[in-house]
């Protein structure tokens, strides 16, 4: 499961990616024409850390997600004369989800390619480079149909051009295919479709630390954009850059004296991992406590494959408690003895936040 981040320059895009994988970039990387740069990026759950207090284990490791940072986004062809936007979109077709970093913060010494700092303008111009990207994809895929149509009988592709006309009306009214009623069948038809606005979007609006509490500004873009689904992060990339190099313990006090119970970093990553439509469940002992993710409607089977394949093929039972359970008990016997540990077989569907341990036999 995969997270592009793209953005124009100087927009904070590579400050976040930074904070978020904690892989400092070469100061020789220019963000212009090449390959998207990977970085893992771990999850950052309250809970998980709640639970490494409760079983005080030698480890503790984190569920992670891959985040990968696009080329810059210009307008036109950069000096090299390659098509700049073609090397983003081709990035972002192999990604599950988008996310757009937008500069709304004021800096006189940070130059803007834009020349002045417009959160509109910007969203408006990438969310219409994607609608022509798809566009331009499906004139093409129905071209090649009716094409092909006019040589033989093909009446399995009679569906498909119907669904691909529907389509190509609604970018064309400058709509995201993410609006889209699609049926189950439409789906495994467009699998492997490259189509940009079908993903899921996030837009995260980078501002000024004043502009963090008490600007509408988000609202006004959530109420201009309504149709197009985004899901909104406002955050301050430079603040969170000074958070970073504080201690724990400063951090906490830092959070209670702005009112706020997290990060914005953390809430990025949850959100991302909630878009990739992820959840995580949990096995936790003295030697390890670990976040593992799986996706939403998984079996018990399915999620216990994540660990190992061994697992799900030998899979006997899974025990389980619920997180809520077990940190309001205070340990798994009090959990057992309030009734509230479960046996469950390979069918149950996993929850968000559930407790595991796989009983199996290969």
């Amino acid at each position: 499961m995969q997270f592009g981040l793209i953005g124009y320059l100087n927009s904070g895009r590579k400050t976040i990616f930074e904070l978020l994988t904690g892989k400092p970039l070469s100061e020789k990387y220019s963000g212009s024409i090449g390959e998207a740069i990977p970085g893992i990026v771990h999850i950052r759950d309250q809970r998980l850390e709640k639970l490494s207090q409760l079983y005080q284990p030698q480890k503790t490791t984190p569920a992670t997600v891959e985040f990968f940072l696009a080329p810059d986004f210009v307008h036109k062809s950069d000096s090299s004369g390659k098509n700049a936007p073609a090397a983003m979109f081709q990035v972002l077709e192999r990604m599950d989800v988008i996310g757009l970093v937008v500069r709304d913060f004021a800096d006189d010494a940070v130059f803007y390619v834009e020349g002045s700092v417009d959160a509109v303008r910007d969203i408006r111009v990438m969310q219409d480079e994607l609608l022509i990207h798809d566009q331009i994809f499906l004139e093409k895929r129905i071209e090649r149909i009716r094409k092909d149509m006019k040589s033989k009988t093909m009446p399995e592709k009679v569906k498909e051009m119907e669904l691909l006309e529907n389509l190509l009306r609604q970018v064309e009214d400058e709509k995201p295919l993410r609006s889209y009623s699609f049926k189950k069948d439409d789906l495994q038809t467009l699998t492997s479709y490259p189509l940009l606005t079908r993903k899921p979007m996030m837009i995260i609006l980078n501002v000024n630390e004043d502009k963090l509490s008490g600007s509408t500004k988000l609202a006004e873009l959530q109420e201009e954009f309504a149709a197009h689904r985004y899901t909104w992060l406002q955050l301050s990339a430079k603040l969170e850059n000074e958070l970073s190099h504080l201690d724990p313990a400063d951090r906490v006090e830092f959070f209670k004296e702005l009112g706020i119970e997290t990060s914005a970093l953390e809430k990025l990553t949850r959100t991302a991992y909630e878009m990739l439509g992820l959840i995580s469940y949990f096995t936790v002992g003295k030697d390890e406590v670990r976040s593992w993710m799986v996706r939403k409607d998984s079996t018990a089977s399915r999620a216990a494959r994540v660990i190992h394949a061994d697992i799900e093929r030998g899979f006997i039972r899974a025990e389980l408690m619920k997180y809520d359970d077990l940190i309001r008990a205070g340990s798994e016997q009090k959990v057992k003895d309030a009734g509230k540990f479960y046996l469950k077989g390979k069918d149950y569907i996993v929850e968000d936040g559930d407790i595991f341990s796989f009983r199996f036999n290969v």
